[in-house]
This record gives C-alpha cells, structure tokens and sequence, in this order.
C-alpha cells in the first residue's frame, strides 16, 4: 500500500506538473535502506547470495573505473540500483517471513487483502473509462493513446501488475460465482489499460483455463479454440493490419514505418539504434564483458528485457543476475500450472521493457511468489 500510495501521489504530482516531486522515488530508497540493514545483520544465512550481489556490484565498479567519463557514474548507480532493487526485496523478506508468513491464517489474509487491492484499482480504471477521466487514463500526458491505469503513474506499472494479478488470481483456484465476477472485472481493467502485452497475457490465459480447469463444454470450446487459433495463424497478417490501421494511434507508424515497428512500439527501431549501433560504435571488450548502458549523456535502452539486461551488467554481470533472479525471485515450487504462467508472464517481458527495474512491480511479484509456493488450492 505505501508503494501504491507514493505512486497514486507522483501521479498526481505529474499531472498538475510537477514531475520533479519524485515520491515513490523517496519511499524507495527508505525502503531499501531498511532492507538492506536487515540484510547485511544476516549475512551467515544468506552468504551466496550476498557473495553474487557483492560480484555484482564489482563487476559493475569495474566498467566504471574503465570508463573515463567517470561523470555518468550516478547515471549508471541509479541504473544498478533499481536492478537489483528486487533482489534485496527477497532476500529481505526472506529473512524476516517466520514474522510475515508463519501462519496459513496471515498468508490467507495477506491475499484476501491484495485481491481487494486488485479490485479496487480495476473499478477505479472501470470507471475512469465510462467517464472519461482524464487523471486516470494509462497516457495521460500527451498523445491520444488509449488506455486507463488507474492510480499507477506508469503504464509499464500498470501493464505488469495486471499480468501479475491476473496470474495470481487464476492460480490454484476453485472458482465461485463472486471470484468469477471479481475475475471478469479484473480482466476488463486488464484490457482497458491499452497495452499489447496485457492484452497478450489475457489470451494466453485461455488454453491455461481450458488446460487445467475441467468445465462444461469443455472439449468443444477446445477444438472450436484450436480451429480459430490456425485460422488467426493463417491469417495473422491481414488481422494484424487491419486492426493496426483502424487505430489512430498505430495506424500513421504502421504506414510510414511497418506492422513490425507498430507492434514493437518503435522497440525495433531502439534495438538498432541504441543496441546494434552502440556496440558497433561505442563499446570495448570491457563493456562486452561487464555492460555500459549509460556511458554516454543518454540512457541507451532498446525496450527488449533480456537485451537491456545485457546493455547494463554484461555478459559476466549478466549471468550474476540471472542466478541471483533464480535464487531469490524464482525460488518457487514448480509444476505445470506455475511453469506455463512463468513461460508465459517471462516470454512477454522478454520483448517489452522497464519490468526488471521496477520496485513497484518488485513488490507485486512477492505476492506471486508466495501464491506459487502455496499448496492448498484458494477458494
């Protein structure tokens, strides 16, 4: 709540123009401070894992101290900082869940309270879009762009929390009238964001439902689906097209630059421009090996999850993450239903952005992690 409370307010702040009071910036750092104490009090417990943070940070120290522009230094800090933001989140609660998790009773009603969260933020944008509100809309600093996010101030915020949400919702769940109407509610919310990715998620959550949910009809609804899946395959690029250029927004980039560049949202364009060229034109065998993506006086980011991890730690501080990702975030108990909505949440961010470094979607991702390791199904 007090990250979703200092996001509500920064929007606001952005809203009456004042994008300087950066208030979910200050949380965060208190935040971690406090995290990080607690952290460093265990360091016996938790010694790998601080071991890989300590490399981490090392290998990141090293570009610096082989960058000569030492003047981007906060840039590339601030950078690190919100990466690794998650990491300390875990370990953190990891240190302290026999406070926050050592009953079924706190864990059923830590979830009774976020799907009230969920809920509340879901009738909020609901509403915004019957009425037209202009504070509440995903875009609503300039553009016309469609799309309702709410409180959050970001739409990479909003677009991942729903994707979160919606998966921690269907997961491991017997479904009565009042969860299903509560579901339906939160998969509108979830479309009415306007993101592709959040749309893709909602229907990759279809074959998830008729996979491992038995119902009635459920086997012509699976062939009907299947037979409609080859024909959308068949056809996609005429699909494709025609709902691109009946958008106002999609439709001029679709004319002048391509359906690929549309459906990436220019992330195409970035990827030669701030990746290709980067590393053709700027980079040694030093950033290669340990990143560099704010070496020069612009952040260079493609929007693409796996190559703006690369951009910033490298190949060697690359690897650090993805086993320090493993060994706290993704340290879940692993069956078909959490494997297919893990493949499907991590194939979307794979080519969208700003998931990683997120410390509102840090927090979010806690509650999912904690569902995965639930073995009792929720009603």
């Amino acid at each position: 709540m007090l990250f979703y409370s200092s996001e509500a307010l920064f929007k606001y702040f952005m809203f009456i123009d004042y994008p300087n009071y950066r208030v979910s910036g200050v949380v965060k750092i208190v935040v971690e401070i406090i995290m990080c104490y607690y952290i460093l009090s265990s360091l016996s417990k938790y010694r790998t894992s601080v071991i890989l943070l300590i490399l981490l940070f090392t290998s990141f120290y090293i570009l610096q101290i082989s960058d000569i522009e030492l003047k981007h230094f906060l840039l590339n800090l601030e950078i690190f900082n919100n990466y690794v933001f998650i990491i300390l989140l875990f370990l953190f609660i990891k240190k302290k869940q026999e406070f926050f998790f050592n009953q079924e009773r706190k864990i059923a009603k830590l979830f009774e309270l976020f799907e009230y969260f969920i809920l509340i933020n879901s009738i909020i944008i609901i509403i915004g879009f019957i009425f037209q509100i202009e504070f509440f809309r995903t875009y609503y600093i300039g553009g016309d762009r469609f799309g309702y996010s709410g409180l959050f101030s970001k739409q990479s915020t909003a677009k991942y929390f729903y994707m979160i949400a919606l998966a921690f919702f269907i997961y491991n769940r017997k479904f009565s009238i009042e969860k299903i109407i509560s579901f339906i509610i939160i998969i509108i919310a979830a479309i009415l964001t306007g993101t592709k990715a959040t749309f893709l998620f909602v229907i990759l959550l279809i074959p998830y439902l008729l996979l491992f949910y038995n119902f009635k009809y459920k086997k012509p609804m699976l062939i009907f689906l299947i037979c409609l899946g080859g024909v959308v395959m068949i056809y996609s690029n005429t699909i494709i097209s025609y709902v691109l250029l009946k958008s106002p927004t999609f439709a001029p980039i679709v004319q002048e630059k391509g359906i690929i560049t549309a459906l990436f949202s220019y992330r195409d364009v970035l990827f030669k421009e701030h990746f290709i060229d980067v590393l053709n034109k700027k980079w040694g065998i030093t950033n290669y090996l340990f990143g560099g993506t704010g070496i020069s006086k612009e952040y260079y980011r493609t929007g693409f999850a796996i190559i703006d991890l690369f951009m910033v730690f490298g190949v060697i501080g690359g690897v650090i993450y993805v086993l320090l990702y493993f060994k706290t975030v993704l340290l879940i108990k692993f069956n078909p239903k959490s494997i297919y909505l893990i493949v499907a949440f991590f194939s979307i961010i794979s080519i969208s952005g700003n998931f990683l470094p997120n410390a509102s979607i840090a927090i979010y991702m806690l509650f999912l992690n904690i569902k995965f390791n639930e073995t009792n199904c929720i009603k």
